[in-house]
């Protein structure tokens, strides 16, 4: 079966308000990881959400409604879509103040285990 995996991470913005935000929440994304400011470390948190390639909904827009609503802080969308246990595709896109920056993408990847 073949999956997508999105996984989000925003910098620079009040975790409260990223947790409570319509597409967290909407798409129910599971909190993976949070980061504190430091010296050395911007405040930070990470969202992960897997699904089946056949229900999985293009989520760029909305990543980029989310990099909006908690300006000015950055948010990095990372796809990775699995098939027979194997990264068939990885996007990396990233958004700030309402605006996309950019991506990056590779797709086939060979002999390249998800274990």
């Amino acid at each position: 079966m073949a999956t997508i995996t999105t996984y989000l991470l925003v910098t620079g913005a009040e975790p409260e308000a990223v947790r409570s935000h319509e597409l967290i929440e909407a798409y129910d994304f599971k909190e993976r990881d949070a980061y504190e400011p430091s010296d050395q470390q911007l405040p930070a948190i990470k969202f992960a959400l897997e699904q089946p390639l056949e229900e999985t909904d293009d989520l760029e827009e909305k990543a980029r409604e989310l990099s909006a609503d908690v300006s000015p802080a950055g948010v990095v969308m990372c796809e990775v879509e699995e098939r027979f246990d194997q990264v068939e595709r990885l996007q990396v896109v990233v958004f700030q103040e309402g605006k996309r920056g950019g991506g990056l993408e590779h797709g086939h990847f060979y002999n390249l285990g998800t274990e």
